[in-house]
């Protein structure tokens, strides 16, 4: 025999994915006559011609769409994920039966699991949700959700509640801090990786042959070193230099043939 809660999901279900999806006669459109219109059809067209008013959810909406657990009422509270909550509204429902018998006598918990400090439930009997908090909120400074709580249990398997709380606060505290320099080791250890990049940031260009000025390959086979600002290399030609050399050579050329002759054995040694 089926109850009145199963009864009444089932109905839903039914409405849901069965009845506003079959066609009905008495949904046609004057433009259409020989066509008949489900409910989900009819619904958007008339929400595209006449828009909607979005509303906002209410609270006990908002509870509603919460993931929902069936669990007793014992004398030390309700547990859920191996926390323990516990308040004073639960006296009324202390190891009582919720009256719910295709559920064994369990009331209906819905939880955050984005927040887990507290937990609802639901009030059979007068209608409405309690609230009721987690015993060891005040070890946890911080916020958080189901995943930070599993990631202890998964790191401290045999851990009490408390336990598992002071995890969660350590974990939560070391992720606010972030990544710091925590040891001399560390800060040597990213000095010895910058040192390779540092070094080829003051490493010289080594000119190719081609562009090498033959002054300073003459001053430095005379041993005065070449130029003071490249030791032990030789200087680079510029080409606006090796230009204007051409162009004077040239003019003194026309003017001096004398001159010119000797610049231009000196520029082929």
């Amino acid at each position: 025999m089926w109850s009145l809660p199963e009864l009444q999901d089932l109905l839903g279900q039914w409405i849901i994915a069965e009845w506003q999806n079959r066609p009905h006669d008495g949904l046609r459109d004057p433009l259409h006559p020989g066509r008949a219109f489900t409910p989900n059809q009819k619904y958007a067209a008339l929400t595209e011609t006449a828009g909607y008013v979005p509303l906002a959810l209410s609270p006990d909406d908002h509870i509603e769409l919460l993931p929902a657990a069936w669990r007793g009422v014992n004398a030390y509270g309700i547990k859920i994920s191996r926390r323990i909550y516990d308040g004073a509204e639960l006296n009324p429902l202390r190891m009582q039966h919720s009256g719910i018998t295709s559920r064994k006598g369990l009331r209906e918990i819905h939880c955050d699991p984005y927040d887990i400090s507290r937990i609802w439930v639901r009030d059979h009997r007068d209608g409405g949700w309690i609230t009721v908090f987690w015993t060891r909120l005040h070890r946890v400074a911080a916020p958080f959700g189901e995943l930070a709580w599993d990631h202890a249990r998964k790191l401290l398997p045999g851990a009490t509640e408390a336990e598992l709380a002071d995890a969660v606060d350590d974990l939560l505290t070391r992720a606010g801090q972030g990544p710091g320099d925590s040891s001399g080791q560390d800060q040597s250890r990213n000095r010895r990786r910058c040192r390779p990049a540092a070094s080829l940031m003051t490493r010289r260009p080594v000119m190719p042959p081609s562009c090498r000025c033959r002054s300073s390959t003459r001053s430095a086979r005379r041993g005065n070193g070449g130029d003071p600002a490249w030791p032990g290399q030789r200087r680079p030609c510029r080409p606006a230099d090796h230009a204007a050399r051409l162009a004077a050579v040239r003019r003194g050329r026309a003017l001096h043939p004398e001159p010119a002759r000797r610049a231009r054995m000196a520029l082929a040694r």
